[in-house]
């Protein structure tokens, strides 16, 4: 039931600081043990299919099962993983506006140090506005770009794999 009441409370700032940080770090932690569980799993497929392409081989549709199967994983942990960061970046909000409550000064329009949160956001963007080179390896990438690469990097190789297994079947 929804009403637009008011709901009146004894909690302190220390109380909902700790609240959205609860949220915050049980979502960021659950997204980093679904990637470590992805990387596991992914690897032994990987390392599955690349064993069926030796030439003593013959049974050639495990290896196409393997690559699909590598491609559906990549694609159900990347879902996962969105939800995660909207999960994520749902507690950071909360956290970045407790923030602002700091009575805190800062200079210019630079946040105070002590606001982790939003002198971390601000500050990526000011990093981000001057990195503006191709070269990966030049650029700061966010956890987010750095996943969803893994992600489409082992559903390629899944792909390519089940691939050259289709082809070896029918060599």
């Amino acid at each position: 039931m929804c009403t637009n009441e008011k709901i009146n409370s004894n909690l302190s700032l220390n109380d909902l600081r700790q609240y959205a940080w609860d949220y915050f770090q049980l979502h960021a932690m659950q997204r980093m043990s679904l990637f470590k569980f992805f990387v596991v799993f992914a690897t032994i497929l990987t390392t599955g299919l690349i064993s069926t392409f030796q030439p003593t081989f013959n049974a050639h549709l495990i290896g196409i099962t393997l690559g699909l199967l590598l491609v559906g994983i990549s694609v159900i942990f990347w879902k996962f993983d969105e939800r995660n960061k909207f999960l994520t970046k749902h507690g950071e909000r909360a956290l970045i506006y407790l923030e602002s409550q700091f009575n805190v000064r800062s200079k210019d329009d630079e946040p105070h140090p002590i606001q982790l949160f939003t002198s971390e956001e601000w500050r990526t963007k000011q990093l981000r506005a001057t990195q503006k080179s191709w070269k990966l390896w030049q650029r700061q990438m966010s956890h987010s770009k750095s996943l969803t690469l893994l992600f489409f990097l082992y559903g390629v190789i899944g792909l390519v794999g089940a691939v050259v297994s289709v082809i070896l079947c029918f060599a």
